[in-house]
């Protein structure tokens, strides 16, 4: 199985950069629930809804481009959340599953702004599923 940047990372313990009162292992898993969010809000292909079918189950009809949107908000929120000056290591480490190029001396810089990214990630997970749970 091939391991994503992020558990590399992780693996490193170059997770522990950030704020102390969220441990490694949250910030890893904040960062693969930010990376499900981001493939679940794509639209990629929605079929055809026919609305005269009458529906085997008798439940109600979940138009799937509402659904999709509703994904793609939830993914937007949570970026939105990130930092400005950090969405681009976000993007690069946790989106497209590659590392950043950077000399020695900026590397600490580098896991601090990721840190802190997925610090505020936590924070926000953390915080929609206590609203969730209301």
């Amino acid at each position: 199985m091939v391991k994503s940047v992020l558990d590399k990372y992780y693996q490193k313990g170059w997770l522990k950069y950030g704020s102390g009162d969220i441990s490694a292992e949250e910030r890893l898993c904040a960062g693969y629930a930010f990376y499900k969010s981001y493939v679940q809000s794509h639209v990629l292909s929605v079929g055809v809804v026919d609305l005269e079918k009458p529906a085997v189950d008798g439940g109600m009809r979940n138009n799937p481009i509402e659904r999709k949107m509703g994904l793609k908000d939830v993914f937007l929120k949570a970026y939105r959340e990130i930092p400005k000056n950090c969405r681009q290591i976000i993007e690069i480490v946790v989106l497209q599953n590659n590392t950043v190029d950077v000399c020695k001396k900026d590397f600490p810089l580098l896991m601090a702004m990721l840190c802190k990214a997925l610090d505020r990630l936590v924070h926000y997970y953390l915080t929609s599923e206590k609203a969730d749970e209301k």
